[in-house]
């Protein structure tokens, strides 16, 4: 997938009866969703936030099996997939 490529979850989709669309939930709103194919990966493990101090823009950091993977989410519906390490 090209760099800033973004799925869309139709404007957001709420957590009702514990799912989200197909994804378990609680209490949480899923605002879009990137498959692993973005990624060029075929699996992955854990997920963190980050947010840069000076800019206030947030940041997905993703440990993917091939990788980590850089989402920034600062307008969460509209997530950027800005790269691997």
């Amino acid at each position: 997938a090209d760099l800033g490529t973004f799925m869309h979850a139709a404007s957001g989709i709420e957590c009702r009866n514990g799912a989200a669309g197909r994804f378990p939930c609680s209490n949480v709103k899923l605002e879009a969703f990137l498959p692993l194919s973005t990624f060029g990966a075929s699996g992955g493990s854990d997920i963190w936030g980050w947010t840069d101090p000076t800019s206030q823009r947030e940041f997905a950091i993703y440990g993917v099996k091939e990788s980590t993977v850089f989402v920034e989410i600062t307008n969460p519906s509209n997530p950027i997939y800005k790269g691997k390490l």
